[in-house]
């Protein structure tokens, strides 16, 4: 298949003969085009809207004017999983790529979308939209670089705090008063480094030295998970997505599964969560009765509230 940069059109080095055209292919085009789709099979590139315009040159070759809206909206979809955390492939539009279809499984899976399959659907669509507006939000509003500057966040840090309130706001469906309250003992614990080790073992926020292990008794990722039934939990739920427990969308996808189901067969973190945490209105009880019963916790209170308080006011907006 030969681009040509002059009009950017696609020339399939073939001239059409409409009246030789194989009948087999007439229906498969004709089906195509009745559904309102078409692919492009060099490029994996789906396309969910008209097929492509035909055009004829000069010289009386057919070409092929390839939907540009279509491509740039796959594009789109490709770096809103990369601003979340999901993507790592070239932003090329192709949505039937292995890297793609990886990275939409996994938020799928993160986010609770069923019945897509790794196909990014309606409903894929309505909940990446609705998680990256939020997520972008958050990043780019004056309160988060406040709270970067405030407390000495790196840019990592930074994007872990603005992705840690879409997923508890749109991923969990909490408060933004809940929500805060969370995250100011997060902020305390682990400063939004999904790969921190709070015992002083590694200089900085990020100990990429630390060889993870479930029987070491230390305190590891988002929220400083030790116990070791916790941290096999955790390293169960990056297994199952393929993800390394530093990743951060694993770290809060094994958080909604201790809170909202079990782990190993242990639900106490689920009664607690129901019964005695997500039952509170206000930023401060959030914030004391997450400490108290999911973090085992209660040491620094006052600082998790004031940090709780400035993330509300940062995102409440949001």
């Amino acid at each position: 298949m030969k681009i040509d940069s002059s009009n950017h059109l696609i020339n399939y080095k073939k001239i059409y003969d409409e009246n030789n055209i194989s009948s087999e292919k007439s229906k498969k085009e004709d089906l195509l085009h009745s559904e309102g789709k078409r692919s492009d099979k060099e490029s994996g590139v789906l396309y969910s809207h008209a097929p492509a315009t035909k055009y004829s040159d000069r010289d009386g070759i057919v070409v092929m004017k390839a939907a540009a809206s279509d491509v740039y909206e796959n594009q789109q979809v490709q770096s809103k999983l990369s601003s979340l955390g999901f993507y790592s492939g070239p932003i090329d539009g192709n949505l039937n790529s292995s890297v793609s279809r990886s990275a939409i499984t996994v938020f799928q899976k993160v986010y609770g979308v069923s019945g897509e399959n790794g196909n990014y659907g309606s409903r894929t669509r309505t909940k990446l939209t609705s998680v990256y507006n939020t997520y972008l939000s958050a990043y780019n509003s004056q309160g988060c670089t406040n709270l970067k500057q405030q407390y000495g966040l790196d840019y990592t840090e930074k994007a872990n705090m603005a992705r840690t309130w879409a997923f508890l706001r749109k991923g969990m469906g909490l408060t933004a008063k809940q929500s805060a309250g969370i995250m100011g003992n997060m902020l305390l614990e682990s400063r939004f480094s999904s790969d921190n080790v709070n015992e002083g073992m590694y200089p900085g926020d990020h100990d990429y030295n630390y060889s993870y292990s479930t029987n070491d008794g230390v305190a590891y990722g988002l929220i400083q998970w030790r116990d070791s039934s916790r941290k096999q939990g955790l390293l169960n739920k990056a297994g199952e997505l393929g993800l390394s427990v530093s990743n951060l969308n694993a770290q809060l996808a094994y958080l909604r599964q201790e809170l909202t189901g079990s782990v190993n067969g242990n639900s106490s973190y689920k009664y607690w969560w129901e019964n005695y945490v997500v039952t509170q209105t206000s930023v401060q009880n959030m914030c004391d009765r997450f400490a108290e019963y999911i973090e085992g916790n209660t040491g620094s209170r006052e600082t998790r509230r004031a940090n709780a308080q400035a993330i509300y006011n940062a995102f409440s907006a949001f």
